[in-house]
């Protein structure tokens, strides 16, 4: 299994995305190209929590199965190799027990953009996800859930300082070395531009609708 995932991990690609701006050299602008990824999706009951009853093997399980995914447990077995960053998503659902919706994302390398394998476990979606502008703050470390929503809050009070508008029901946590180093990482989190059409959820980073839909059309 370690021969196989430091393999994974070589050659790997990012998705394309323009420099907007660097403001005072504590956060980024960028405009991201429209992509495709693969996603699976858990609820976090609450968003955090320091006590979660969640296991270390319940987090796992969303990375195990899109590494299947990539490494070939999907229609034709194709091997479709390790791309960064690694998103995790949070979207704050305010559900009865105030749960929280976490996606797992894998972006698909670019000579899958056109036929994506689609995959075989139920759990993982395809998502033809549209550009955006979001604004990057990087931090170091192993990006757990809480720090995710530690540094999420210090970007927030800098883009308020600002003046800046971003949208409250979404963020995004980017995770861009293996598991493999210790020191040294690099992580991101990033924070979406709130839009003047009031445009919903479903209409920014992660869309609903499945490739496997979009075809049909």
């Amino acid at each position: 299994m370690m021969n196989i995932l430091k393999t994974t991990f070589c050659d790997s690609q990012s998705p394309e995305y323009d420099m907007v701006k660097t403001h005072n050299k504590a956060y980024e602008e960028r405009q991201y190209s429209s992509s495709i990824w693969v996603s699976v999706d858990t609820i976090v009951d609450p968003i955090i929590s320091p006590d979660s009853a969640t296991t270390k093997s319940d987090e796992n399980e969303p990375c195990c199965k899109l590494f299947g995914y990539i490494n070939g447990q999907n229609e034709g077995n194709h091997r479709i190799g390790m791309t960064f960053p690694v998103i995790e998503e949070f979207v704050i659902e305010n559900g009865p027990k105030g749960e929280s919706k976490k996606i797992l994302s894998f972006f698909v390398r670019k000579e899958f953009e056109e036929k994506t394998p689609l995959p075989i476990d139920p759990d993982i979606k395809i998502n033809q996800r549209p550009s955006m502008t979001v604004y990057t703050m990087k931090f170091g470390g192993f990006a757990n859930d809480e720090k995710c929503v530690k540094e999420k809050e210090k970007l927030m009070a800098m883009l308020e300082a600002d003046g800046i508008q971003v949208k409250r029901d979404v963020f995004y946590c980017a995770i861009y070395n293996t598991p493999f180093k210790l020191f040294n990482r690099t992580n991101e989190i990033w924070l979406v531009k709130e839009t003047t059409d009031h445009e919903s959820k479903e209409d920014h980073f992660v869309k609903s609708a499945t490739l496997d839909v979009a075809r049909e059309q």
